[in-house]
């Protein structure tokens, strides 16, 4: 019987996959909040002498006509407390690109935590999302600050989708004196197209600096906040991020209390709180905790199967997970459902040359061959190919192990000629996948020396076999007595 067990499916126990998963769950999730930015109203500043006092300060909004205070669109902020938007539109309902122009003033609070900031730029980048562009210390407001200038484009316009408008923006970071890990940014943007002429420096002085000058702080510690669903965007945002790092407590927790906000903000029915769940899964699936995983997964499960048509990337990933937790379980008759579905959704949905495709396609074979159904396992083993040839680094040990596989498949069919060039291609694939201290991928490769050792053992080739086997006890580190 070769070692096939052994193996992990690609589709559960690699980071990978859960990045990827990650990626889709975060876009859907700015979609969703971005939608609600559309139903929120202006309200004309009618006294700019009137300061607006908010958690931890207090400002004027800018001078001039045509400003109006925004409830501000909701942004996938981790820590953030606290936001006031002010818009400006210097231009009357544009019709193209060439007549969009606006200018945006904005505070931000954000509460660190138990942050320890030892430096003030690393701050203004976190904060600002990888912000690029001109910044330097100064003193401002009765302690340190940081001033920043930048100018980006954006293309993700949905009035004009593709078209490259520019965001020009300035401002400063300041910690509140009274709360060191209280941070406050105040900027103001423009946001034009191209032909568009810039707002002069005059205009900007007089309107929109004396708005980042007037801060003042107040109290030190804002108020506890209700939940929200932004507090619950933002608590599963910074799980993924520990995730991301392979801090499974510090995700746990995140997810933990995203869901405790999901279950009282939404229904049972919501996709949001699918999401949810689906994502605490992953966490305990990587913390080797599949018992507490199956039933959010089941749960998250039940209400895409409530909604047809949605979100069919990520229900596809909770099917190929719940049916691969199922697989490495030895439960194959509950697993061979869930994974055919998964194959049905992903196929449907993202086409057959998408890479999660290749992934149920994978499972199909893995689950299979794991079942000694050697018949059944081929046919997806060879769909899995093409898709997974397009592989590069340390991804491409699925390509060899899909290769193993056939040679397996070949001699159960009593073709051992056929399957030795399957095994030698997979091989030399995985040793070149094999990174610096990658154990996960070492540990497969050890495998497939193992099991081409037993190949050239049946067709007489000994020296061959003990060569690989002397490969494969180097690898894991055994000494040459322990077999």
């Amino acid at each position: 019987m070769p070692r096939q067990a052994r193996l992990n499916a690609p589709g559960i126990f690699n980071m990978t996959a859960a990045q990827r998963s990650v990626q889709v769950i975060f876009a859907s999730i700015v979609s969703l909040l971005a939608a609600c930015a559309t139903t929120r109203g202006l309200t004309p500043v009618t006294d700019p002498a009137k300061r607006i006092e908010f958690n931890g300060f207090s400002i004027l909004p800018p001078r001039g006509e045509g400003w109006f205070r925004l409830e501000p669109p909701p942004q996938v902020e981790p820590n953030l407390i606290a936001k006031v938007y002010f818009i400006k539109r210097l231009t009357e309902e544009a019709t193209s690109p060439s007549e969009l122009h606006r200018l945006t003033a904005v505070v931000r609070t954000l509460n660190l935590g138990d942050v320890r900031i030892e430096n003030p730029i690393d701050l203004l980048k976190g904060m600002a999302g990888g912000f690029s562009g001109k910044s330097f210390l100064d003193k401002c407001f009765g302690g340190d600050c940081v001033r920043y200038q930048s100018t980006s484009k954006d293309l993700s316009n949905p009035q004009f989708p593709g078209y490259a408008f520019v965001i020009s923006k300035q401002g400063f970071v300041v910690f509140h004196p009274e709360s060191p890990t209280l941070a406050i940014n105040v900027e103001y943007r423009q946001y034009y197209g191209r032909g568009v002429q810039r707002l002069s420096e005059e205009v900007l002085e007089r309107e929109v600096e004396p708005f980042q000058e007037s801060l003042e702080f107040t109290a030190a510690r804002p108020a506890a906040e209700s939940p929200t669903p932004v507090r619950w965007a933002f608590q599963l945002v910074a799980g993924f991020e520990a995730a991301n790092r392979q801090r499974w407590p510090e995700a746990e927790a995140s997810f933990k209390a995203a869901l405790d906000d999901a279950e009282r903000l939404f229904g049972p029915e919501d996709l949001r709180l699918a999401r949810t769940l689906y994502s605490l899964a992953l966490v305990h699936i990587h913390q080797e905790r599949q018992d507490e995983a199956e039933p959010l997964y089941r749960r998250a499960l039940a209400i895409y199967e409530q909604r047809p048509g949605a979100d069919q990337q990520i229900y596809g990933q909770t099917l190929s997970d719940l049916g691969t937790l199922y697989m490495v379980q030895g439960r194959y008759d509950q697993a061979e459902p869930m994974l055919k579905r998964s194959l049905t959704v992903r196929e449907s949905a993202l086409g057959p040359n998408h890479r999660d495709v290749g992934q149920s396609l994978y499972n199909l074979m893995d689950l299979y061959a794991r079942w000694d159904r050697w018949a059944e396992a081929e046919p997806f083993a060879r769909r899995a190919l093409p898709v997974y040839e397009r592989a590069k680094g340390r991804e491409s040990r699925w390509l060899g192990w899909i290769l193993h596989t056939l040679g397996w498949i070949h001699e159960k069919q009593g073709a051992l000629a056929d399957a030795e060039p399957f095994f030698k291609r997979g091989l030399a694939i995985t040793e070149k996948a094999l990174g610096k201290d990658d154990s996960e991928v070492a540990h497969q490769l050890a495998h497939q020396l193992e099991d081409y050792s037993i190949i050239l053992r049946k067709v007489g080739r000994q020296q061959e076999a003990e060569e690989l086997e002397a490969q494969a006890r180097a690898i894991r580190g055994r000494p040459s007595g322990d077999r």
